[in-house]
């Protein structure tokens, strides 16, 4: 994996997602990038203070990952996320309607966890 993500760094690719946190470690060490642990077990509870610690962007699937993560970022400034909403493949990532209920009860929740992808 490593090899591969330094070969395409080269090419201009600086953000790679991979499956789990382990594997977002192994990037950030040996490629460089900025490696994106998701979507689920990458953000297994308890795992988000390893996302604080190596600036690993995760990518938040669910509202119990929403929740666990505001935290993080109201102390980090570099502590950013991505939202993953699905789209239809009904696999991983919040349902619309999960996500319009969480917007609205919750209209700050993108600004709270610093959503930048």
């Amino acid at each position: 994996m490593v090899p591969i993500a330094t070969a395409l760094e080269k090419a201009g690719c600086h953000t790679f997602f991979v499956a789990t946190l382990e594997e977002a470690l192994a990037l950030a060490r040996g490629a460089g990038g900025r490696a994106h642990p998701g979507p689920s077990p990458a953000s297994a509870e308890g795992e988000e203070f390893a996302f604080e610690g190596h600036r690993i962007i995760p990518v938040l699937n669910s509202r119990e990952q929403v929740a666990r993560w505001k935290p993080v970022a109201a102390r980090h400034v570099h502590a950013v996320s991505a939202l993953h909403v699905d789209t239809g493949m009904g696999r991983l990532g919040l349902q619309p309607e999960d996500f319009a209920a969480l917007m609205k009860e919750s209209p700050a929740t993108l600004e709270e966890c610093r959503v930048g992808w």
